[in-house]
């Protein structure tokens, strides 16, 4: 009887084991860290008996909660929850539809910030977002924005805050494409991969600081920003009827013929490697 007693407790605890995820260490920017003397908070998992994953973040050395929420197959679902470093409620948001919907965020002393789910969310109350402000209409996110001071502008992102191509997508992309000449010396190399571009569209539709965030090889990266250049204005984006800046991110791919794009990305990752070697 004690072996069999024994027996049970041993599975319950591999059961429990099984549960739970190693926890993992992380660097203020969201990279790994090897150890929790190096990390700005950990993360714990905890699998459900539907499926579901648990996951649970922790400032470091406080130890008090960062975030929590559910995730199914790699994406939250349901209520996710954020919070400041002093543990007290940030903001809370229900994922798993066609949307997701914010229920509420709330300033460092504890003030709701959302009515009725509308409401303007200043950058006090977005840490972790690279944004200066939110604009939450209808529980749904309508823009957010980046203030530039030493600018004197306002950058616009997301919800339906977007400048339209004269022709729509299909234009931008046959455009684009006809314009986009893969360098020959880079073709011989077999130099493949994305070189991933950053730009601000003006309120004139115009294109503007245009920078290489991801590269492959010098002579890619120029052609791309070369056939970024060729494209026609844009219609400007607008909010509340207004012309406003935004800012957008564009992949573009250099592939040889009978390569996939997964294979592209590698070895186009390995042969800038290579070069920076």
């Amino acid at each position: 009887m004690k072996l069999l007693i024994s027996g049970a407790l041993l599975l319950l605890l591999n059961t429990f084991l099984a549960a739970q995820d190693k926890i993992r260490y992380y660097k203020e920017d969201g990279t790994n860290a090897l150890d929790e003397a190096s990390a700005a908070y950990y993360r714990t998992v905890e699998k459900t008996a539907d499926g579901k994953e648990l996951h649970r973040y922790y400032w470091l050395p406080s130890k008090n909660k960062k975030e929590e929420g559910y995730y199914t197959n790699d994406k939250k679902t349901g209520v996710y929850k954020w919070y400041y470093r002093s543990g007290a409620p940030n903001a809370e948001a229900l994922y798993g539809g066609e949307n997701t919907r914010y229920i509420q965020f709330w300033s460092s002393e504890g003030k709701p910030l959302l009515t009725q789910g509308n409401g303007f969310v200043p950058q006090a109350a977005t840490p972790g977002w690279n944004a200066t402000f939110l604009i939450i209409e209808d529980s749904l996110l309508t823009c957010g924005g980046i203030v530039r001071p030493e600018k004197g502008d306002t950058l616009y992102s997301g919800g339906n805050i977007q400048a339209e191509y004269p022709g729509g997508t299909a234009a931008f992309n046959r455009e684009l494409g006809q314009a986009l000449v893969y360098p020959d010396a880079a073709r011989r190399l077999g130099i493949t991969g994305t070189v991933t571009l950053e730009f601000v569209i003006t309120k004139t539709g115009t294109l503007d600081e245009i920078v290489v965030i991801q590269g492959i090889s010098d002579n890619c990266d120029a052609a791309a920003v070369t056939a970024l250049k060729t494209l026609r204005p844009f219609k400007p984006a607008t909010y509340k009827n207004k012309p406003v800046k935004v800012k957008m991110r564009l992949p573009l791919y250099f592939k040889l013929d009978g390569e996939d794009e997964d294979d592209d990305e590698k070895k186009g990752r390995k042969r800038k490697k290579r070069n920076d070697d």
